[in-house]
């Protein structure tokens, strides 16, 4: 059941999907804290194995040294070049392209060619600056502020079924995928919030909204969850049921058919079934746009073999490129609303079956509007410009 009894007026206007001085308070106040997935240790089991991304205009490197996963900034500390060019990769050294400048786990050079031409060199000044970085099972997280929650503080209570759900060797990776969309961040993640739009989007996949009967809402200090009990309208529904009763019954593990939908606040998203576990986090690149990235993970077997392995594998796959399937029809729709709230003079309504769409609004508003009552309280002023990045702290090794 929904659990308000009333439709709702949204707490962010049309202005807040489209205007650069909002997203610069987002950027402050709403993810200054928050921890980011970015990759899985199955993506970098290996020494030297690395991925690189950039957020909120911060150009981070992930990689394994030998075994521990550090985040560093992306920029070589001599002249700024960026370091690891490639989205994901294995190397065996971190060394800058430009002048061979190569750093070590704590950020620190190794080697500097032409060492005499810095004489008197400050290792503990010109070195990269050094991030948190944290799991919760396969998923690998980091944070860019100095301080702030844990990351078990910042998912919460569902911590220790969320590392359940994406435990390795229980589950496996099935899917990795970035996708990148001309939309505002909160437009992707307020599609996934709410099923009205299932019989117009997913005709063919999902193909009907369960209902108030069939839908369950939960709400958290640190998010909000959507549960619901799968149905079997069609054929298709159907026998795709019967598949997943044969793969659980190969795996050793019960059938619930029980369908789990959380968000973390503000950008992180978790699903899970009884076949397949998926998270799903939404980044600003812009006031319009943005980007996602997708990891999916399949069920293994309790009992191994080759082949039950290689049908909860098979079936794993099968899932992933329905989970393709279902973010591509989903993606369509976000220009059209980003198009939208640009030409908007007034703000929308929320249903009832929309709520957990007003808790994210609300948490959003909520976290300005205490963020910059604390600035006024402490004399501070908004950064803005070139310098913006400095309101992302972060943790350096130069400074210790």
């Amino acid at each position: 059941m929904y659990q308000s009894p009333v439709s709702f007026e949204p707490p962010l206007s049309p202005r807040a999907y489209h205007d650069p001085a909002h997203a610069e308070l987002e950027k402050q106040h709403v993810f200054r804290d928050a921890w980011h997935l970015v990759s899985t240790g199955t993506e970098l089991a290996k020494p030297g194995q690395f991925i690189a991304l950039t957020l909120f205009d911060i150009p981070i490197v992930v990689r394994n040294f030998d075994g521990e996963l550090v985040a560093l900034r992306n920029v070589c500390a001599h002249r700024q070049a960026i370091i690891a060019r490639k989205p994901s990769g294995c190397s065996p050294t971190l060394r800058c392209p430009y002048h061979g400048w190569e750093y070590g786990s704590d950020g620190k050079t190794r080697k500097l060619p032409g060492a005499s031409n810095f004489p008197k060199f400050k290792h503990d000044h010109y070195c990269l600056d050094k991030f948190h970085v944290d799991q919760c099972g396969d998923l690998v997280f980091i944070r860019l502020s100095d301080t702030g929650p844990t990351l078990r503080e910042w998912i919460g209570d569902n911590y220790d079924l969320y590392e359940k759900w994406f435990a390795v060797p229980d589950y496996t990776q099935s899917m990795s995928a970035r996708y990148d969309m001309e939309a505002n961040w909160k437009i992707p993640v307020e599609g996934s919030l709410e099923s009205y739009h299932i019989p117009c989007i997913h005709p063919n996949t999902f193909h009907e909204d369960p209902g108030e009967k069939n839908s369950t809402h939960f709400f958290f200090p640190t998010g909000t969850s959507f549960q619901t009990i799968f149905l079997a309208p069609r054929w298709i529904d159907r026998l795709l049921r019967q598949i997943e009763q044969i793969v659980l019954k190969v795996a050793g593990v019960p059938q619930k058919s029980i369908y789990d939908h959380h968000h973390i606040f503000p950008h992180l998203l978790i699903s899970h079934n009884d076949v397949v576990s998926l998270a799903q986090v939404v980044y600003p690149k812009d006031a319009t746009s943005s980007f996602t990235l997708a990891m999916q993970y399949g069920l293994e077997p309790k009992r191994k073999s080759w082949w039950r392995k290689r049908v909860t594998r098979s079936m794993g796959k099968l899932t992933a490129s329905l989970t393709k399937t279902i973010l591509a029809e989903d993606r369509d729709v976000f220009p059209l609303v980003q198009a939208g709230v640009q030409g908007a003079n007034k703000a929308g309504l929320l249903g009832r079956c929309e709520e957990r769409l007003q808790a994210i609004q609300k948490y959003i508003a909520d976290r300005i509007k205490q963020g910059q009552a604390k600035q006024e309280c402490l004399g501070s002023e908004s950064i803005t410009g070139p310098d913006a990045e400095r309101s992302m702290p972060h943790e350096s090794p130069c400074q210790k």
